[in-house]
C-alpha cells in the first residue's frame, strides 16, 4: 500500500525523474498520521533553486530508499512535492528499530538546510491535492480492511478451538463467559465490516457525483467528506481490532505471548493498528458518528 501511494505521487514528477526505489513522507495535515509519519518541512528561495528544513519521522522504507518524496510547504505557504536523494548533503538519516510490521523498516530524516535544485521540486495544483487527498484516504481504507481482515481471523481461529477443545466434562464453548466473550469480540469485528462497508459506498457515490477539479479553483476542502468518513472509519477500527485479537488470543488457552503461535504474533502485529492507521488525535470526533463506538453499543 505504501508503494501504491508512492508511485501515485511519482505522477506528479517530471519524467526524467528518477523513480526508482522511493519512500514518502506526507505532512500530518494531509495524511492524519497514516502509517505513523510524522513530516514537517518548509521550503525557502535560494539561489538556483530551494534551501529544505525540517524532519520527516517514522517514514516506511526509508532505510532501503534512493529517495524520498518529501511533501513540504513552499515559501508562499503552498503545498510542494520535493525528491530528495538519499545523498542530499545536509541531510541526516536514521533508522528506527524495532520495526512495527516483519520485514518493514522505518526511519527518520532530519534536514538543515539541505539544498534542493529547482528540478526537483512540483507545486501541487488544486487537482493534485485533491488527488492526494483521495489517494490517502483509500489507502487508509485498504489498510483498515487489512487490520479487520486480521482480525476475523482471530476470532475465527479462538472459534475453532473452544469448539475443539475438551473441559470439565464438557467442551470450553459450552462456558457461558467463554460465550459471552465470543459475542463481544466477534460483535467488534463484525461492526468494523459494517463500517467499512458503509463508508466504502458512501465514498464511491461521493467520487460519482463529484465535478473534477480544475486550476483556478480553491483548494480542496478541509472538511472532505470521503477523507473524514475514512478517518472516522479508522479510528473505530484502530479502536476495536486490537480488542479484538487480544480478547482472542487470551480465550484461546494454553499459549503464552511469548510462544511462537499465530495467535500470539497476530496480536503483536494488532497492537500496531493505531499507530499505522493515524487519526488518533481525531478520536473524538469518531463520537459525533451515527455509528457507535463503545463495546456495548457495538455488541447491541
Amino acid at each position: 500500500m505504501a508503494e501504491g501511494l508512492t508511485s501515485v505521487l511519482a505522477r506528479l514528477l517530471p519524467p526524467s525523474a528518477d523513480h526508482a526505489r522511493l519512500c514518502t513522507a506526507l505532512r500530518h495535515s494531509t495524511s492524519d498520521g497514516l502509517l505513523g509519519t510524522r513530516c514537517e518541512i518548509d521550503l525557502r528561495r535560494a539561489p538556483g533553486g530551494w534551501l529544505a528544513d525540517g524532519r520527516a519521522d517514522h517514514v516506511l522504507g526509508l532505510p532501503e530508499a534512493d529517495g524520498t518524496l518529501v511533501e513540504a510547504t513552499g515559501a508562499r505557504g503552498d503545498t510542494v512535492l520535493v525528491l530528495l536523494p538519499a545523498d542530499a548533503w545536509g541531510a541526516e538519516r536514521g533508522e528506527h528499530r524495532p520495526s512495527p510490521l516483519p520485514g518493514a523498516s522505518f526511519g527518520s530524516v532530519r534536514l538543515d538546510s539541505v539544498s534542493v535544485p529547482a528540478t526537483a521540486v512540483v507545486r501541487l495544483g488544486p487537482a493534485d491535492v485533491h488527488m492526494l487527498y483521495e489517494t490517502v484516504a483509500a489507502t487508509r481504507l485498504r489498510l483498515a480492511h487489512l487490520v479487520t481482515e486480521l482480525a476475523a481471523d482471530a476470532v475465527e481461529a479462538l472459534i475453532d478451538h473452544v469448539v475443539r477443545r475438551p473441559f470439565g466434562g464438557a467442551h470450553l464453548v459450552d462456558k457461558q463467559v467463554v460465550r459471552h466473550a465470543l459475542v463481544e469480540a466477534t460483535a467488534r469485528v463484525r461492526m468494523c465490516e459494517a463500517y467499512l462497508a458503509r463508508v466504502g459506498t458512501r465514498s464511491r457515490t461521493t467520487s460519482a457525483q463529484r465535478e473534477p477539479w480544475t486550476e483556478g479553483e480553491p483548494a480542496a476542502p478541509a472538511a472532505w467528506s470521503s477523507r473524514d468518513a475514512a478517518l472516522r472509519a479508522a479510528a473505530y477500527v484502530a479502536l476495536a481490532v486490537p480488542q479484538a485479537v487480544e480478547a482472542s488470543c487470551q480465550l484461546h488457552g494454553g499459549y503464552g505471548f511469548l510462544e511462537e503461535q499465530w495467535i500470539a504474533r497476530a496480536y503483536q502485529d494488532s497492537v500496531f493498528a493505531p499507530v499505522l492507521l493515524g487519526g488518533l488525535d481525531r478520536l473524538e470526533r469518531a463520537a459525533g458518528l451515527p455509528f457507535p463506538v463503545t463495546v456495548e453499543a457495538a455488541a447491541e
